[in-house]
């Protein structure tokens, strides 16, 4: 699945900038959470709606929940 890395590690960057504690941390956080959570909603979308819709809508949950997140934790 596309989701984690395309979404959350570029949107940290963006935000925090590119030290490594932002690459890692976008990178980890969204291999972790999006993948699951964009499997759950694409088996139950009906046959002729691609899977990508899921996959599209949880990219953008994960990316808005991450990033304020990472604004919380010390370093960012």
């Amino acid at each position: 699945m596309p989701v984690s890395i395309v979404s959350v590690t570029p949107a940290t960057v963006l935000t925090y900038g590119g030290p490594p504690a932002s690459i890692a941390a976008g990178a980890a956080l969204g291999a972790l959470a999006a993948p699951p959570l964009a499997a759950a909603p694409a088996r139950s979308l009906p046959a002729h709606i691609h899977p990508m819709v899921a996959y599209t809508a949880t990219m953008a949950v994960c990316t808005a929940a991450i990033v304020p997140l990472l604004g919380l934790c010390p370093g960012f």
